[in-house]
């Protein structure tokens, strides 16, 4: 069926084509940065946490009973 295709409608298709896969790709590309935006921050928080018990651990002499 392509091949019936006039060269004008082929270069519309692969217009059309190559915006869906611009589009697609810009869309990964805001997920990816939405989730390395989300993995900072939880690193963030983890450390925090981390910190956050050692001190309360070593405050109340938790391992020396």
């Amino acid at each position: 069926m392509a091949s019936c295709l006039s060269p004008v409608d082929k270069e519309q298709r692969l217009l059309h084509e190559t915006k869906l896969l611009k589009d697609t790709l810009d869309l990964l590309w805001n997920k990816t940065l939405e989730q390395r935006e989300v993995s900072n921050r939880m690193h963030q928080e983890n450390r925090y946490l981390k910190e956050y018990i050692n001190s309360f651990m070593s405050s109340s002499n938790v391992l020396d009973k």
